[in-house]
Parts: structure tokens; C-alpha cells; sequence
């Protein structure tokens, strides 16, 4: 009996130290990721570009002194008159003539 519960417990404490490496395996992964994002782009905030747009509905943020804009991913294209229109694209895409300041800049 005393064998049996032993092998119990050395089974419960095995799993427990299994899971407890996977999920902290995951998330240093997690957190690593998230510190230095492969996919970012920083352009100057005064280039006519996708994330300097008005229009452009990705994930950006404007650095402390307001000169660049870091954009991360994809993001939808929002301007009707673009030919992007309900298209994914870069932070970094190319000078659209539907161009409209991203207000946050200004």
C-alpha cells in the first residue's frame, strides 16, 4: 500500500514540475517577445506614410520627443480614397495620395 501511494505522489510531483516548466518556458518566451518586436517599423512622424496616416488602424506609438512614429504589424487601411482601402499594410507602406495626418500629431 505504502508502495502505491508513494508512486502516487512521486507521479503528482512529477507532473506538477513537468507543467511548471512549460508554462514557464512559455511565458519567458512570451516576455522576450515582447520586449523587442521583430516586426516593428519607426518612421520620421513627417513622411506620408501608413503609420503617420489618419486613416491607418495598426498598433503605433509616437516617441517622446513626437519625431518618429514606431508602428508594429499590420493594420487596416480605413481611408476610403486609398486604394488600400479594407486592406492589411506595413507601418512603413509607401506615400498614398488619400494621405491624412494622424491627428495625435499634429
Amino acid at each position: 500500500m505504502s508502495d502505491q501511494k508513494s508512486r502516487r505522489t512521486f507521479m503528482e510531483q512529477s507532473g506538477k514540475l513537468i507543467l511548471g516548466a512549460m508554462l514557464g518556458s512559455h511565458i519567458a518566451t512570451a516576455s522576450a517577445n515582447e520586449s523587442a518586436p521583430q516586426d516593428a517599423s519607426t518612421v520620421d512622424a513627417t513622411t506620408e506614410l501608413c503609420a503617420t496616416c489618419e486613416y491607418w488602424g495598426g498598433i503605433r506609438q509616437i516617441s517622446e520627443d513626437t519625431k518618429t512614429v514606431t508602428g508594429t504589424g499590420m493594420g487596416w487601411c480605413n481611408n476610403p480614397k486609398s486604394r488600400n482601402y479594407r486592406k492589411m499594410t506595413k507601418p512603413d507602406a509607401g506615400t498614398m495620395i488619400a494621405w491624412k495626418q494622424w491627428g495625435a500629431l499634429s
